[in-house]
């Protein structure tokens, strides 16, 4: 089935419409006389039921979630797909795995580093990166996880690219955090003797800390007057209103603040934007690649950005 209409960005052309009728026809026909589905467009995220005629609606003013291409709320099989390429090269001596390739583009995308084959002329040397140089046994760790078998024999995955594919699965399905970790546990015992897989969904998170895609929680006040945050950070009581910043202040059992700020640092991220292969030339067009123009001259040597 073409799916290839996702990514297309006029919502108005035929072969959009056409492929919002084919989803709509598609999902119609697995929703086993349910009346509302999960909403696939950009602003739901599968995250709401609503009528069909919503839903087409929808996907026409918002378009379809990005990278939802198999269509496992609305009865489409999950399947794994390989990241990896068929061809391979008749100088190299050993097979990949087939997730393999995409797992290294991701840390070296990441990092700032280039994952050399051991067959390769040139050797391979972390610490020649101008960034993270303080951390370059963190990136040897996550590179011998991106090639370490999840058991000995099998080619499928590695011990990172499971994680990854898992831990995409828990988010997307909005799986609890104890149901990653019972269903780790019971993979772990369907897997032969020797396999790599991590305990619980807490080991999981540590050894994926490294990719940088981490944030840092803060508490809120229930009414947002302000965050527990710098100078607040250890009072139990908003500093405004004077609230209780838990849900409950009883001593017994883990706390629950009222509210969570998920914030995201920005540095890393921007530092990821520059160093990717598929956005540092779209970051740094304004200065190697822009028409310098009169106007924009005079305004780049007066407010510089770079």
């Amino acid at each position: 089935m073409d799916k290839s209409w996702i990514q297309n960005k006029n919502r108005w052309c035929g072969s959009y419409i056409n492929g919002v009728k084919q989803f709509i026809r598609f999902a119609k026909t697995h929703a086993s006389g349910k009346e509302k589905i999960r909403c696939p467009c950009q602003r739901c995220n599968n995250m709401y039921f609503r009528d069909f005629i919503i839903v087409e609606d929808h996907l026409y003013e918002h378009g379809m979630t990005q990278g939802y291409f198999q269509w496992v709320h609305h009865g489409e099989s999950f399947e794994f797909t390989s990241g990896g390429n068929d061809d391979h090269s008749a100088g190299v001596g050993h097979d990949k795995m087939p997730n393999q390739d995409f797992v290294h583009e991701i840390l070296e995308d990441v990092w700032g580093w280039e994952i050399r084959d051991a067959d390769q002329d040139e050797a391979f040397d972390i610490y020649s990166s101008p960034v993270f140089q303080d951390e370059p046994e963190k990136f040897v760790m996550l590179v011998r996880d991106a090639d370490c078998e999840l058991y000995l024999g099998y080619q499928m995955f590695s011990k990172l690219s499971f994680l990854i594919h898992f831990l995409h699965v828990k988010t997307m399905t909005r799986m609890s955090n104890k149901a990653c970790s019972m269903m780790l546990a019971l993979i772990k015992k369907v897997l032969p003797t020797g396999e790599t897989l991590p305990k619980s969904y807490s080991e999981a998170r540590n050894l994926l800390r490294d990719l940088r895609l981490s944030y840092t929680t803060i508490h809120a006040c229930k009414y947002d007057c302000a965050l527990f945050w710098k100078e607040y950070k250890n009072r139990q009581e908003c500093p405004i209103c004077g609230t209780s910043r838990w849900k409950s202040i009883s001593r017994i059992g883990k706390k629950i603040p009222h509210k969570v700020l998920r914030y995201l640092p920005l540095k890393p991220r921007l530092q990821r934007l520059f160093m990717s292969r598929k956005t540092a030339w779209y970051m740094r067009w304004h200065k190697e690649t822009r028409v310098e123009e009169i106007v924009w001259y005079k305004y780049s040597s007066r407010y510089s950005l770079l």
